[in-house]
């Protein structure tokens, strides 16, 4: 593909503009419009699939850019020499630099839309509808979201306030004028507890360094880890 030199280096440009932008996307896991197909079911894992789809579909796309730039710095120098005279380098970077920061800052604006929509995005979502509360208390929004979230859900043991837990165990036994030996029973299986606690999350630290198959040791990923429980 031979042509105009000129427009060789603007296609150069905006490519490569297109490579920076996409490349940008994976870095910080967004996927702009264009990439993910209409949904046809609203389930978990349908939107997984898709948006593993639509990573598959970037990739590619980078490929393809990348293939392209190389066949375009491939036909500048098919260009006859003669025709390269009509140009001096400077123009040529000039028209090249110029389609890239117009591209560029259009670019950038759409991925300040994908990060503002991925920032609103990050709010969990409470399937609150499946709280049924058969007592008389009628629940606060905290503790529809709580439960919310199942029967396995256990906080983390960072986010847990123990100092708040122990004040809150104190105050119990002081308001209720407990017996010393029910007293001392309720702070026994307090601390047993967040022993457990402890202790559960310290062997799942240890499960996260496994063997790869090359027999190498190496970290799983956290953020799998924190999905899974």
């Amino acid at each position: 593909m031979t042509g105009d030199l000129s427009k060789i280096y603007v296609k150069i440009g905006a490519t490569r503009a297109n490579i920076n932008f996409l490349t940008r996307c994976r870095k910080c896991k967004l996927i702009p419009k264009g990439f993910t197909s209409q949904k046809r079911i609203a389930t978990k894992k349908s939107a997984q699939l898709e948006e593993r789809f639509a990573r598959i579909r970037m990739r590619e796309t980078l490929n393809a850019l990348h293939a392209k730039l190389f066949m375009l710095e491939l036909d500048i120098k098919l260009i006859p020499e003669t025709n390269r005279l009509k140009y001096t380098p400077e123009v040529l970077k000039q028209a090249q630099n110029r389609e890239y920061f117009t591209r560029m800052r259009n670019l950038n604006r759409k991925f300040s839309k994908l990060m503002a929509q991925r920032n609103n995005n990050k709010e969990m979502q409470f399937k609150t509808d499946a709280v049924l509360n058969r007592s008389s208390k009628e629940l606060t929004v905290v503790e529809t979201r709580i439960l919310a979230r199942g029967f396995k859900f256990r906080p983390s043991l960072q986010r847990l306030p123990i100092k708040d837990i122990v004040i809150g165990i104190e105050t119990l036994i002081k308001t209720a004028k407990m017996p010393p030996e029910t007293a001392t029973e309720l702070r026994n299986i307090t601390i047993t507890e967040i022993d457990k606690m402890q202790r559960t999350d310290k062997e799942n630290h240890q499960n996260l360094i496994y063997r790869d198959k090359n027999g190498k040791l190496s970290k799983h990923s956290l953020q799998i880890q924190t999905e899974e429980s």
